[in-house]
């Protein structure tokens, strides 16, 4: 390269690039420093933005739970009295058979207890496992009395960490027991695996109030004028009456007529409560799972364990048929091997429990004097538990027995099909297996009163019309009585189509 008044034209070049780069690294400098201050500040915007929404949800997920979760629930009346106790030493875990059946302070004032209820409605048996430990941890109790229900031994559902009866529990326990009771669920029972393992941060998505918007007002008002729980409790479900301790019931009787009086097990036995395999003879897998770990803590802490399965009205057992007796064998069966007791109620002789139809207040309930009388057979049955006499003799051994002991007609149930002809009435009384039954069939007349359309007899299906013979809806009663008798035991009203 050339060279210009005796300097090479390369240095002067040189130079001149190492000035200029120096000068672009400052402003670079300058231009980088400006940047990282921006993105300093989006990501600060960004952290702040976040941050508020995070706050945001947080706040409209304490107002839904606020507006949607029911105020005056039975779960948190059992557990917001249970927060009250001094002293426990038994505890009744179960269903709402259970809340309703058995009365605490009458097992108090004949064993000399201190009792309490914590059964409430629909409690699978993983929520009675979490009660009966968080009762033990809080109160060392001796004794548990678990209101062991079919329906509850079928059901193939994973448990809800944020249902009712967990939510309202996380309100009154120590975190750790919160986190502990939580964890089983969610993991020794599979919860996890379900999207309702969510509803343990959004229990108003499965403990929601009535969605009519005056219901959702009520409950909100409730909430904030100091409406008191029991005050709420009877708003949420009239003619109940909660008497502390976690035991409520009804006054009211079962109409053995009416639509009331449906089967429980014939409706609700598979599908309605998770019974994916349609199985009513055999325990669920993951309930037997719980079941057996439940009786292994009360064995490993010295608490006495009774399972009982509550009182049914006779026409819920007989429906249900054979399998009713062959899922309670496994029960009994699984809790003895496993060192507890196993009862059913319902197979229990006169002189132990008299299941009188006026003790219910519906197809599966007791009402006030039903759980009186069932709680005092309660309590003999303990003091011969205690006494260890054989108290499998105050049941009976089976089936044949059982039906052989029911001496009336408990329910009749009829249903129409369309024919060419009119109107196909099929009746079916429910009774014991020593009735022989027979059924009068009537019609509504124009004056309101009732018909004869076929005479008593024991064929239980009839073909009828209406009386005028036009098309159409037509009203239909099936009577219901013993062969000779002329009282009338049962009947049935129906709508029938011809």
């Amino acid at each position: 390269m050339g060279r210009l008044g005796g300097v090479s034209i390369q240095s002067v070049l040189w130079r001149y690039n190492v000035c200029r780069t120096s000068d672009g690294i400052a402003t670079t400098e300058k231009h980088v420093t400006k940047a990282m201050k921006e993105q300093a500040t989006t990501r600060t915007r960004r952290i702040l933005a976040i941050a508020l929404l995070l706050v945001c949800a947080a706040l409209c997920n304490v107002l839904l739970t606020f507006v949607f979760v029911p105020y005056g629930s039975k779960s948190e009346l059992a557990w917001q009295d249970y927060a009250k106790e001094e002293e426990i030493d038994c505890v009744i875990v179960g269903t709402s058979t259970s809340m309703r059946d058995i009365d605490p302070k009458i097992l108090d004032e004949r064993l000399g207890t201190k009792s309490f209820n914590l059964a409430t409605p629909s409690q699978m048996l993983d929520e009675s496992y979490v009660a009966v430990r968080t009762a033990y941890e809080d109160h060392g109790i001796t004794r548990v009395i678990l209101g062991l229900s079919h329906s509850q031994l079928l059901r193939s559902a994973k448990p809800n960490p944020g249902s009712p009866f967990m939510y309202e529990r996380s309100r009154v326990v120590s975190l750790q027991q919160q986190l502990e009771g939580v964890g089983d669920l969610m993991f020794n029972s599979g919860a996890i695996s379900e999207p309702a393992s969510l509803n343990m941060v959004f229990p108003w998505v499965s403990a929601m109030v009535s969605k009519s918007p005056a219901a959702i007002v009520e409950n909100a008002r409730m909430k904030l004028d100091g409406t008191s729980l029991y005050e709420a409790a009877k708003a949420n479900e009239p003619g109940i009456t909660y008497c502390g301790k976690g035991f409520g019931s009804k006054s009211k009787k079962l109409n053995y007529n009416g639509s009331e009086a449906t089967s429980y097990f014939a409706q609700q036995r598979r599908d309605d409560v998770g019974v994916s395999s349609g199985k009513a003879d055999s325990i669920d897998a993951a309930r037997e799972r719980v079941l057996v770990a439940l009786c292994d803590y009360c064995q490993e802490h010295d608490i006495e364990l009774i399972a009982v399965a509550p009182p049914l009205a006779s026409f819920n057992v007989i429906e249900y048929g054979s399998d009713y007796f062959t899922l309670g064998e496994q029960a009994r069966s699984l809790v003895e091997s496993h060192g507890c007791h196993y009862y059913d109620i319902n197979m229990a002789k006169a002189e132990l429990f008299d299941p009188k139809e006026s003790y219910f207040s519906d197809a599966e309930h007791l009402n006030f004097e039903g759980a009186t009388a069932f709680t005092s057979s309660l309590c003999d049955l303990v003091y011969v538990v205690e006494s260890d006499e054989d108290a499998h003799a105050l049941f009976m051994a089976g089936k044949d027995e059982y039906l052989a002991s029911v001496d009336r007609i408990s329910c009749v149930f009829a249903e129409s099909t369309a024919t060419k002809e009119g109107a196909q009435i099929t009746a079916r009384a429910l009774a014991g297996s020593n009735i022989e039954v027979e059924y009068q069939f009537c019609l509504l007349g124009a004056d309101g009163s009732w018909e004869e359309a076929r005479a008593w007899s024991a064929d239980p299906v009839a073909v009828l019309r209406p009386s005028n013979g036009q098309r159409g809806a037509f009203k239909v009663r099936v009577n219901a009585r013993r062969v000779g008798d002329v009282d009338l035991e049962r009947y049935r009203e129906l709508w029938a189509m011809y």
